[in-house]
């Protein structure tokens, strides 16, 4: 027996040499190498206008003339000696630009480079201007929550957010417009502060040169605003104008059955409208980031947009028809006069503020439902009767 086990271990003992040596030099492997750091970049060099347009855009170029770049990620790095356009969701600029930077971001905004130009940064979340950020002309940024600005300053320097935190060195004038403004004792401002503010910001002694005046909030931009608006609104009451006397000329038949639709106040118009926006949008919607349906789904919103603004003018119709009805006979004139005395009622109705858009909404879809069920009637098929006197299998019917 002792003869048997001593033959058993003899056999196992090859295989359990390995076992042993791993046992014995556990510690002693050597760990795996790490993998090597990515490589930079290549530097790309553009002589001439490049326009970038891609899902992540991460460059470092050597470019002679102006760079527009628009991407969901956005990073610029390298030499630009002209000007620099960019926007997209996040976007870093961290490059040395010869003429004015111009940035548009959606959520996150980073300067971390040189403008010899100007700068002008939007962000509709959170803006970063690093320390070894120099800019040599005007700068003007705006961030929609937070907005953290450090650096050099040539030139004036305008700064807009909900909250502010300053540490800057300013040559020029400085406008801050917050009610949350920090600034740190290291920020010097050569020229005056400007505060758009109901209390004057927290600032140490010494920091700045020139005086602490407090100014109006700028209405300038917003009356520019306002005015371009209601010219914008005489634009497309002319042009909705122009398109109904088109209708009306050229499609009188059709134009009256959707007009005497309206006018019968039917609810099933104004939901068919409603539904039939609906499932076109949303059709449109989902079928635009597919590769096929791309084009198919522009060609739905398309057409969902010339019926909503068809059925606007069907509406002003129907309305000026309404207000001369009394009017007999009812000519092109007159009918001309009442589409534009509708029409400017509706865009009257329409500019009204928090109720505005749902009347648009509602009128431009009880419109379109009169147009799709004029339609829908028109197809219907016809029933024949024919009288009894008449038919071939009446024997008293005469040939």
């Amino acid at each position: 027996m002792k003869g048997v086990r001593v033959k058993f271990f003899r056999l196992l003992l090859p295989f359990s040499f390995p076992f042993l040596f791993s046992i014995l030099h556990a510690e002693e492997e050597i760990p795996d190498a790490p993998p090597p750091p990515p490589s930079p970049p290549e530097v790309q060099e553009f002589s001439e206008e490049r326009w970038i347009v891609q899902d992540e855009i991460i460059l470092v170029a050597d470019a002679k003339q102006d760079v527009f770049a628009l991407a969901n990620l956005v990073d610029l790095d390298g030499i630009y000696a002209d000007d620099v356009w960019a926007g997209g969701r996040r976007v870093t600029f961290r490059g040395h630009a010869a003429d004015d930077v111009r940035l548009f971001a959606a959520e996150v905004l980073t300067f971390d480079g040189i403008a010899e130009g100007g700068l002008r940064a939007i962000s509709s979340g959170n803006m970063l201007v690093n320390t070894n950020s120099v800019v040599t002309g005007n700068a003007v940024l705006s961030a929609g929550r937070n907005l953290t600005v450090n650096g050099t300053f040539h030139g004036d320097l305008r700064a807009s957010a909900p909250r502010l935190v300053m540490d800057v060195q300013v040559e020029g004038s400085l406008t801050l417009q917050s009610q949350d403004v920090t600034i740190l004792a290291s920020s010097r401002v050569g020229g005056n502060l400007y505060y758009q503010s109901n209390t004057r910001p927290n600032a140490p002694d010494g920091v700045v040169a020139g005086e602490w005046i407090q100014v109006e909030p700028d209405t300038g931009m917003q009356d520019t605003l306002r005015r371009w608006r209601w010219a914008l609104r005489g634009i497309q009451l002319f042009t909705a104008f122009v398109v109904g006397l088109v209708m009306v000329r050229f499609l009188p038949r059709y134009t009256g059955f959707c007009v005497e639709t309206m006018l019968k106040l039917q609810p099933s118009a104004l939901l068919l409208g409603l539904f039939s926006s609906v499932v076109m949008g949303l059709c449109g919607y989902f079928l635009l980031p597919s590769v096929i349906g791309t084009g198919v789904g522009v060609i739905i919103l398309l057409i969902l947009f010339f019926l909503f603004y068809c059925g606007k003018i069907i509406a002003a119709l129907a309305l000026g028809a309404t207000l001369v009805k009394h009017k007999v006979p009812l000519t092109f004139f007159r009918l001309s006069g009442g589409l534009f005395l509708g029409l400017a009622i509706l865009y009257g109705l329409f500019a009204l503020p928090f109720v505005g858009t749902t009347l648009w909404v509602l009128v431009s879809s009880w419109g379109m439902g009169a147009m799709i069920q004029t339609i829908r009637n028109s197809q219907r098929v016809l029933k024949l009767e024919i009288p009894d006197d008449l038919r071939e299998d009446n024997p008293d019917s005469t040939p």
